[in-house]
């Protein structure tokens, strides 16, 4: 995370040259104790990497993630791209790749999510490569293709460390297995999943409390019952921003009008 943002790097750097620096200088004094000077040199650029990634994860949620999680995804694109359009670092690349692919999906360009996906390199990003690959599957119609890459991203899933990051990966996966078979006129368990995840709601970022909300109004729409989906599409609507949930769901609030 330090690489994003130049103030960062910069302090890293010049923190780095200082012990090097430092370390060479005190050496030369005291060449008995070198070993000494390299072990604080090292410990003092570790601990500073360590403070200003955690500064930089900080800034990067702050300044750029928070326009997402708000459904002002355009802007969030924006600040992606001014920020990381012309980083160099492989990890750097892969990492915009992913996070301007997840933006173009939130806002319902699956060929351009897909087209950025396909650049997603680094193997702790893997996952969010299944992810769009497979929303544009199903948004294509090809539920073949859409449901080996959910059995791809499950497997990968059972591999990642992170109890937080599995537990989202095997939500993400049940919801797109329930949303092929929406798409195929199944509806069959769907209302009862998609209301437990509305229930766990409430402490969630704006666009997941959107994208759950038009699903679940989708959902009881379908079944015919026009008064109970209402407050779900109208929560979308008023709430999703720029994004597809918010198109979704004026579209569907039209047919009940």
């Amino acid at each position: 995370m330090i690489s994003k943002f130049k103030s960062l790097l910069a302090i890293y750097v010049f923190v780095g040259a200082l012990c090097v620096t430092g370390a060479g200088y005190l050496t030369y004094l005291y060449p008995d104790k070198s070993h000494l000077w390299l072990i604080l040199a090292f410990t003092v650029i570790l601990m500073t990497m360590l403070t200003l990634s955690k500064i930089g994860r900080k800034k990067f949620k702050d300044e750029i993630l928070s326009y997402y999680l708000d459904c002002h995804v355009k802007e969030y694109l924006d600040r992606v791209e001014k920020l990381m359009g012309k980083k160099h670092f492989r990890s750097d690349k892969s990492a915009y790749a992913y996070l301007t692919s997840m933006g173009y999906s939130a806002l319902g360009d699956y060929d351009e999510s897909f087209e950025r996906a396909k650049k997603i390199t680094v193997r702790s990003h893997m996952p969010e490569y299944y992810k769009r690959v497979i929303d544009y599957y199903i948004n294509k119609g090809d539920y073949e293709e859409a449901s080996g890459n959910l059995t791809e991203l499950s497997e990968l899933g059972r591999s990642i460390t992170s109890p937080v990051y599995r537990d989202q990966i095997t939500i993400f996966v049940k919801a797109r297995e329930y949303n092929i078979r929406i798409k195929q006129g199944n509806l069959d368990g769907a209302e009862e999943f998609y209301s437990e995840l509305y229930k766990q709601c409430d402490d969630q970022p704006l666009i997941v409390r959107a994208s759950v909300s038009v699903m679940l109004g989708d959902i009881i729409l379908q079944k015919g019952d026009k008064e109970r989906a209402y407050p779900y599409l109208k929560f979308a609507s008023e709430n999703g921003g720029d994004t597809k949930y918010k198109k979704l769901s004026d579209e569907l609030l039209a047919k009940i009008s």
